[in-house]
């Protein structure tokens, strides 16, 4: 799988290299051109990924017993699925705290409002867009005591003023 990573990503970076490198020597001269050559390192990584696998694989048939022809199999599929749901399940359960404190901050009540704002401060990998029910909230709320607490708590969770939020 980091073979075919490194491939990817080397042949998405090919014509930028290849540009760089022929632009980089004609006009910046040898060091810019140079610099260029690093795009390269991606299809050189996948080359070594590759062939120390297939090393591997070649291996594995030597040492292995012959009952035993599924385990390099299950092996790839576990890490395919703990690769794949541990994120998942982590990206799942924070859109989840985020949700839950953001329909706290919007609740009646003064002591819920407070804990939600209180619990989303520690949120350091949400941005803007986690609040935008906050700014929905704000832009249609008549009271102007509720307006006011709804932009300070988006101030401090955000740094950033709810007037320049657009309400989308």
């Amino acid at each position: 799988m980091g073979a075919l990573f490194a491939f990817a990503l080397g042949f998405t970076l090919f014509p930028f290299s290849l540009i760089g490198l022929l632009l980089g020597i004609r006009i910046g001269g040898l060091i810019l051109g140079s610099l260029s050559v690093l795009g390269f390192t991606p299809l050189l990584t996948g080359f070594v990924y590759w062939r120390n696998g297939l090393r591997a694989l070649k291996r594995l048939k030597q040492i292995r017993p012959k009952h035993d022809r599924m385990a390099p199999g299950i092996t790839v599929a576990l890490g395919f699925v703990f690769s794949m749901t541990i994120p998942l399940f982590a990206q799942w359960q924070t859109s989840r705290v985020v949700s839950e404190n953001v329909q706290l901050i919007l609740s009646g009540n003064k002591e819920m409002q407070s804990r939600g704002a209180h619990n989303l401060k520690g949120a350091f990998w949400c941005n803007s867009a986690c609040y935008t029910d906050i700014v929905k909230a704000y832009h249609i709320e008549n009271d102007s005591s509720r307006r006011a607490f709804l932009a300070g708590v988006y101030l401090e969770l955000t740094g950033q003023q709810i007037d320049s939020q657009t309400n989308d």
